[in-house]
């Protein structure tokens, strides 16, 4: 458990900045002795780690990596790697580059390839929006 946590937290900083973070604000409740608080807080960030460890022990990613063509006639073979903590955590490529990939880089993903004006005001108000635009710059 504390081998993933290490694999897991030295990559992804920002999750372990939180968990400590929760950590000193229970301690900080604490000498104010809320108890209530830092139980509450405590729960917190145990679920935290919990849902951390679950979503990142026995699980193996697998990506798939197309180089770029060099010429027309140049047909890449695709790179198949497999990631998994903490043996396969960190890939150093052919170049001695460092490859990771896991389930925060798939949200990550997810989440930019989210389109917020779309679901704000929908497609036709981003249409006529750009029509509008392509319009003035007509004239």
């Amino acid at each position: 458990m504390f081998e993933i946590f290490k694999a897991f937290y030295s990559i992804h900083y920002n999750f372990g900045a939180f968990a400590l973070l929760l950590l000193l604000l229970i301690i900080f409740l604490l000498t104010r002795k809320n108890f209530k608080w830092s139980i509450i807080f405590l729960i917190v960030d145990i679920a935290f780690n919990f849902f951390i460890y679950h979503k990142t022990a026995n699980r193996v990613w697998t990506i798939t990596d197309t180089p770029a063509a060099q010429n027309e006639w140049d047909t890449p073979v695709p790179k198949t790697y497999k990631f998994s903590a903490p043996d396969h955590w960190i890939i150093e490529g052919e170049n001695g580059e460092k490859m990771h990939w896991c389930w925060v880089e798939t949200w990550t993903e997810k989440f930019l390839s989210f389109d917020f004006v779309d679901r704000l005001w929908g497609t036709n108000k981003a249409k006529s929006l750009r029509g509008a635009s392509e319009e003035r710059l007509n004239q």
